[in-house]
């Protein structure tokens, strides 16, 4: 990935977006708000919110590491959008640097800005169903015509065993119920993703390989 952002030794330069109104795709279709960004995290251990938003990093793994950071996860927020729309890139990344904040991380390297994928947009949608029924009857009377008939001395039309009544039945809703299911769509959107470092204050993490962890002397 090209380093777009200045860095300089001993410490990283960001560069900090103000945090923008956004429609993104949260948990349950697309809302309008202040956005949706997803933070995974890679160690068992709640932190402390930051104040303000993180800072976007060109910097190496490696050069963080050597800095005291470390890294306590992954974030990925998408919308929809066109390759090339650097408004949307703008709001993708601010949202992204709050969220890492609020999982309490410093600086966000990013390792996609942007980028044009088709994802899984899940919808909500009403499904209408039956939920209590009855059996219901009908019954109809009729002849025949041209069947065993005659005119009687009245004038009128009479018909031999050619008249009955028939009788259907039918099952019947009495009671309908109103549910909310969930069905996804494939969409194409705009999506940025990047991992989340924290700055150690008593220096870098030791990783633990029994038990999956990163113990921190100081955070």
């Amino acid at each position: 990935m090209a380093n777009r952002f200045p860095t300089r030794a001993g410490g990283v330069t960001a560069v900090q977006f103000a945090a923008l109104a956004i429609v993104l795709w949260p948990g349950m279709g697309m809302a309008q708000g202040e956005g949706h960004a997803m933070f995974t995290p890679f160690i068992q251990q709640k932190f402390e919110t930051r104040s303000g938003p993180a800072k976007a990093t060109g910097e190496e793994e490696s050069a963080l590491t050597s800095e005291g950071y470390i890294k306590i996860g992954t974030i990925r927020a998408s919308q929809p959008g066109k390759k090339g729309d650097a408004e949307v890139t703008q709001r993708l990344e601010a949202v992204i640097l709050k969220k890492a904040a609020e999982a309490g991380g410093d600086v966000v390297r990013f390792s996609k800005v942007g980028a044009s994928e088709t994802v899984e947009v899940p919808r909500s949608r009403t499904h209408v169903k039956c939920i209590s029924s009855h059996t219901v009857t009908t019954s109809n009377f009729s002849c025949r015509p041209n069947s065993n008939c005659y005119t009687d001395i009245r004038g009128s039309q009479q018909c031999n065993g050619s008249c009955g009544t028939t009788s259907r039945t039918r099952e019947e809703c009495a009671q309908w119920e109103t549910e909310e299911v969930t069905v996804t769509k494939r969409e194409k959107a705009l999506v940025s993703e990047g991992t989340v470092w924290r700055r150690s204050i008593g220096g870098a993490g030791v990783v633990n390989r029994d038990l999956g962890v990163v113990q921190m002397s100081g955070v």
